[in-house]
């Protein structure tokens, strides 16, 4: 079951955009760009959500049990919250690797719930 978590978190990594190979200097700046618009923040976490290749059931499943929401706001909450955490500097550039890297920081962790 947790790898299924890690492999629905490693899809987010892709759908905001950024790589492994993300500094924390590329990562600060597209939090300025979020923080700054809020048009850019709802237009971005829209894409998210409406991407049909990242939402398959094992994620949903897995990722609300993390964010304990139920199934019909799961993909709002996930992306918000990821959003929101690079905007507000919250998420580091190495939590956005530990996405795709299947070893969540207690800092994503911590994020994703929204604590």
């Amino acid at each position: 079951m947790f790898s299924n978590i890690f492999r629905g978190l490693g899809i987010f990594a892709v759908c905001i955009s950024l790589t492994g190979c993300m500094t924390q200097e590329k990562l600060d700046a597209a939090g300025e760009a979020l923080k700054g618009s809020s048009a850019l923040r709802a237009k971005a976490i829209d894409r998210c959500i409406n991407n049909s290749a990242q939402w398959n059931p094992d994620s949903q499943e897995g990722l609300a049990t993390i964010v304990t929401a139920a199934d019909s706001r799961n993909k709002r909450l996930i992306c918000e919250r990821i959003y929101n955490g690079i905007a507000s500097g919250r998420l580091t550039a190495r939590d956005i690797r530990s996405f795709s890297d299947e070893t969540l920081t207690p800092n994503a962790i911590r994020v994703l719930r929204g604590k």
